[in-house]
């Protein structure tokens, strides 16, 4: 099970890892050992199928939903692989993610899915009851952001990178504001790690991790 520019991993129900393996389409499970137990996916736009996948999460129901980014739209599966559905229309018909579809992805305690929609500069919120909404715009004030990338959620708290600000925001689980992290320079984060006391920042334009005391 070889990887081509695996890009995003996450933990998962019975002591596996979740591995997007964004340039063969598909998502890669592996024990805690390394050893690589199955993948999913493979490249299309029909059911079960991915196009350059970026980010994994698991929700508290244990379905993994993928940032299945060349197909504009979150995909979502059971814990064995198997396609259940997708999201990729508002309520209204229209596109739920803009061109460059959605990137980082998290799961709160509560059922709800976080996904990043770096060109409309929001947050996508899936509901434990399947419903959808944005949380943020476009700007630099108070509750705006600008191509939002990797999200983290730890103790009701939202991370937000806020690349096109040079930021990480903080967040509730509501989307109201809390504080924000100023980084310069910041250019493109692949990934946002949150403990009781610390935050980590993978800045792959800087080769660096950056970390802050909360």
């Amino acid at each position: 099970c070889a990887l081509e520019h695996g890009h995003h991993w996450r933990p998962a129900h019975q002591g596996n890892i979740l591995v997007a393996d964004t340039g063969n389409h598909r998502v890669c499970v592996w024990s805690l050992d390394g050893a690589p137990a199955s993948c999913f996916g493979g490249l299309g736009s029909g059911n079960g199928k991915l196009n350059r996948p970026v980010a994994v999460a698991v929700s508290l129901a244990g379905h993994v939903f993928v940032s299945d980014s060349g197909n504009r739209r979150l995909a979502v599966f059971d814990a064995q692989g198997t396609w259940l559905r997708a999201f990729d229309s508002a309520s209204d018909g229209s596109s739920l993610f803009g061109s460059a579809g959605p990137r980082g992805l998290a799961a709160d305690a509560q059922g709800n899915v976080y996904a990043a929609d770096p060109e409309r500069s929001r947050i996508v919120k899936v509901a434990a009851d399947n419903s959808t909404s944005a949380i943020g715009s476009a700007g630099s004030g108070v509750g705006q952001m600008r191509s939002p990338s990797a999200l983290a959620v730890v103790s009701g708290l939202l991370y937000v990178a806020d690349t096109g600000n040079q930021r990480v925001l903080e967040l509730d689980l509501s989307g109201a504001f809390k504080r924000a992290y100023e980084i310069a320079p910041l250019a493109n984060v692949d990934a946002l790690a949150v403990t009781s006391e610390l935050l980590f920042i993978a800045d792959r334009a800087g080769n660096r991790v950056v970390g802050f005391r909360r």
